[in-house]
């Protein structure tokens, strides 16, 4: 399913009908898969195999970024966030936090990659907020037009395949599609409990004077990434890989980071990568930062999987070093946060002229 868009605004609020229906999920025991439940519904038979799609790697070269000037990038990306932060909610089940996610379409040009980063996209969204994911669902809208219903099997059996990594199986009723609707879209939601000890860990810069770090290996990848669409209007390359095994050692270093009092702020590493995400870090919190890195795109806009930004005091960074060293935790500390702007290698973009 070859898709080209433009990237959809943030999204507004958390929908009050996908929580109820995500806090309904908690309790079943029923699974059924994504395929089988999409099957079901369009009432047709789609082969549970994985097809084989050649994709060519692209060539980083040539997507610079825009004039050489970091900021630039971000303001391209900055609206291409289709990841609600984790809105945290207190249901039958206790605490909760609860996350949507609206697909960028161009992602079903690789379908069954793009399932498996979906269902590591939400499960590190919930992570970085100290949550359990502990259930989730899907919403698919199809439009009057003709949907290729295979990219779609493909992508359904993709999310089979992550969920089932994680350890988090879909429960029966988890699928809703929608017929002859105005649009086509995929939205994906889930919600993680906290345990009775565990507070929220906040999205946004706290403080100032923040150490910020990087979790997690950067091979700068650009295929399928937001820059690509939004900066150079390109969908092409493959989705980035995703190591689930790593996605469930990172996600729990995370929660024992944040039990051990480490941890001032923690964002998942996306949608538009390191840029957007100290962007949203920014901006929900009036606080910048100062950062410093490869001057390339590939490496603030680059979408690899398994990573995740966070802050710390100065009195805790040796502990939190030596903790992600003796699990062999990539760590890249890139500044500090500061002031009212971010600042790239010292190219600089105030906070205000991003919203």
């Amino acid at each position: 399913m070859k898709t080209s868009e433009k990237t959809a605004s943030i999204l507004p609020a958390i929908d009050s009908a996908l929580y109820d229906a995500s806090l309904s999920l908690i309790s079943k025991d029923s699974e059924e898969s994504y395929l089988a439940q999409y099957c079901a519904q369009l009432g047709e038979d789609h082969s549970g195999e994985v097809q084989d799609i050649s994709i060519e790697d692209i060539n980083d070269d040539l997507y610079p970024l825009l004039d050489q000037h970091i900021p630039n990038g971000l303001k391209s990306v900055f609206r291409a966030d289709n990841i609600a932060p984790a809105a945290i909610l207190d249901g039958a089940e206790g605490r909760c936090a609860f996350t949507q996610i609206k697909l960028p379409l161009y992602w079903l040009n690789a379908p069954y990659n793009a399932g498996k980063r979906l269902a590591a996209e939400l499960y590190r969204a919930c992570g970085a907020s100290g949550a359990t994911l502990s259930a989730h669902g899907l919403r698919v809208s199809l439009s009057n037009m003709a949907e290729d219903t295979q990219s779609l099997a493909q992508f359904m059996l993709g999310l089979d395949a992550g969920y089932a990594a994680l350890g988090i199986p879909s429960q029966a009723g988890s699928l809703h599609v929608r017929f002859d609707q105005g649009s086509f879209n995929v939205v994906h939601f889930g919600v993680g409990l906290f345990t009775d000890e565990t507070k929220p860990l906040s999205p946004y810069f706290t403080a100032e004077d923040q150490h910020i770090y990087v979790l997690g290996r950067e091979h700068g990848h650009l295929g399928l990434s937001a820059y690509l669409n939004d900066a150079h209007d390109a969908q092409e390359g493959d989705a980035p890989s995703v190591t689930f095994e790593q996605e469930i050692i990172l996600t729990r270093f995370i929660a024992q980071m944040h039990e051990l009092g480490y941890l001032t702020a923690c964002q998942s590493v996306s949608i538009g990568g390191i840029g957007l995400a100290l962007g949203k870090m920014g901006i929900g919190s009036a606080i910048g930062a100062s950062v410093g890195g490869i001057g390339n795109a590939s490496f603030w806009y680059g979408e690899d999987q398994g990573r995740y930004i966070v802050t710390i005091k100065t009195a805790e960074m040796a502990k939190f070093e030596v903790a992600a060293q003796k699990l062999g935790i990539s760590l890249l500390e890139i500044g500090n946060s500061e002031e009212d702007r971010l600042s790239f290698n010292n190219q600089k973009v105030k906070l205000t002229d991003l919203g």
